[in-house]
């Protein structure tokens, strides 16, 4: 394969918000500065509930994730992407299914290529922190 046609799977941050009251926005750019401090510069943002599966922010990274593009996706905590167990386990088999790395700033990395008890212990001991 000519080296010219090789498309790099690319790093997203997400951030996530219930409302948007001032303290709500305060602590989403204080998300989104983390997240930049952390080398990434696109970001994808939501204002809405972690419980809502309707979000539009989501549904472009999952889009974009089931479609190859996203290697690695920044988040400061995994509840700004879920809080429901069922979501939960939606995004991590559409991350597994495209080998996603999820890179949480306050609790690790999660690879999905490495030995998969070690990436579902260390899930579930954050599942258990966010009871998710």
């Amino acid at each position: 394969m000519n080296s010219n046609h090789i498309v790099q799977a690319k790093t997203i941050g997400y951030v996530r918000s219930g409302t948007q009251d001032p303290d709500s926005e305060k602590s989403l750019l204080e998300q989104v500065s983390r997240i930049k401090a952390a080398g990434v510069n696109t970001i994808i943002c939501d204002f809405a509930s972690a419980s809502d599966v309707d979000r539009q922010g989501l549904k472009i990274l999952l889009k974009l994730v089931k479609k190859g593009k996203i290697g690695k996706i920044v988040v400061t905590r995994w509840d700004r992407l879920a809080r429901s167990s069922e979501l939960c386990i939606e995004l991590l088999d559409t991350f597994k299914l495209s080998n996603t790395r999820i890179l949480f700033l306050d609790q690790g990395e999660v690879c999905f290529s490495v030995k998969e008890s070690d990436s579902w212990s260390f899930l579930n001991s954050i599942f258990q922190k966010q009871n998710c």
